[in-house]
């Protein structure tokens, strides 16, 4: 087995940092998988609330047969949309922060504050998975009313929510405590961008 240390990533990637390792490579990867696949299931979750709430209004004035279980759903979804996404946020570090003080303090300061916040993030994350997980085992003897799931799915994403605030937010401690660069996101599309 060598002891020599793994060279250095030198580009193609755009995503990735060059000079990064394979360790950080990695981890970029998989935590940019997470973020997406997050991102799509509450996409995904958000369109099935304006076809069941589209439905339930049809089915109400039109039809004049309520859809019961459209309200059931939506409520099951809103969770689900809520929580995934917030651990997206976290994910892109886009979450809401306040950084009046933090941005008149000395970098070193201002460094020192942004751990803290990411290890803070760290603890709540883990309190939400935990509790989250709790919750989950209590509702799964019962069923949501109308859809005949357990009721702990609604706890679900609050669980990988604070599984993916744990994760992001370690990450971005390591990092930060190595002097490493966070990890590089998808830029967003501008729409027209590729146009002559």
């Amino acid at each position: 087995m060598s002891t020599e240390p793994r060279a250095a990533y030198d580009g193609g990637d755009p995503r990735i940092e060059p000079g990064s390792t394979a360790g950080e490579r990695f981890v970029d990867r998989a935590l940019d998988l997470m973020r997406r696949a997050a991102a799509i299931v509450g996409g995904v979750a958000l369109l099935v609330i304006v076809f069941a709430m589209g439905w339930q209004v049809f089915g109400r004035y039109v039809l004049n047969a309520t859809p019961t279980w459209a309200e059931q759903l939506s409520l099951v979804l809103i969770v689900v949309i809520t929580f995934l996404l917030a651990g997206v946020g976290v994910a892109e570090n886009t979450h809401l922060s306040v950084t009046a003080i933090r941005d008149r303090l000395p970098k070193p300061l201002a460094n020192a504050l942004v751990v803290v916040r990411d290890l803070l993030m760290i603890g709540f994350g883990a309190a939400m998975a935990v509790q989250g997980y709790r919750l989950v085992q209590f509702g799964w003897s019962t069923n949501v009313p109308l859809l005949d799931i357990p009721d702990g799915v609604r706890s679900i994403p609050i669980v990988l929510c604070g599984g993916m605030m744990v994760l992001c937010a370690a990450v971005f401690v390591w990092r930060r405590l190595r002097g490493r660069p966070l990890p590089k996101l998808d830029p967003p599309e501008t729409p027209g961008a590729d146009a002559g």
